[in-house]
């Protein structure tokens, strides 16, 4: 009877050699896994901070007309916090801008109106409408719409 002796020389080695292939291959897809890992928490981190800042605050004029010397200007709040708007109406072409109202503590998805009946604009001037939010302590404007006074 034969008996047969366990692998020795080239055989073995390729053995070994095969088990250290496995081992490096297993380490590396772990480490991509890892590495994949780590960036996604990051650019959930960064773009929850970039979405949170540019969709906290916002303010929409949503209809503006002056007419007879009559503003009536509509706002809405379309950011996620109440705002405090100053709706501000200038003459384009000229520097000196008029306050045409303002608006104390808009709720999101609100709108609100402002008139004025003493703006001082006459039929056919152009006129600029901003809608101002007080963001952080700063005035901003938000919104800023083209009317044509009839």
């Amino acid at each position: 009877m034969s008996y047969r002796r366990a692998p020795t020389g080239a055989l073995a080695k390729r053995r070994d050699g095969y088990r250290v292939a496995l081992e490096n291959v297993i380490g590396a897809v772990l480490l991509i896994l890892v590495v994949i890992a780590a960036v996604g928490i990051v650019s959930v981190y960064v773009f929850g901070k970039i979405g949170s800042h540019t969709s906290k605050f916002g303010v929409k004029i949503v209809d503006a007309s002056i007419q007879g010397g009559v503003a009536t200007i509509t706002v809405q709040n379309t950011g996620l916090q109440n705002e405090n708007v100053t709706v501000i109406a200038y003459l384009k072409g000229h520097g000196s801008n008029s306050t045409l109202g303002s608006i104390t503590n808009l709720l999101p998805g609100k709108s609100e109106t402002v008139i004025n009946d003493s703006t001082g604009f006459n039929a056919g001037d152009e006129i600029v409408v901003l809608a101002v939010a007080e963001v952080n302590g700063l005035n901003v404007a938000t919104d800023e719409q083209t009317v044509y006074a009839t």
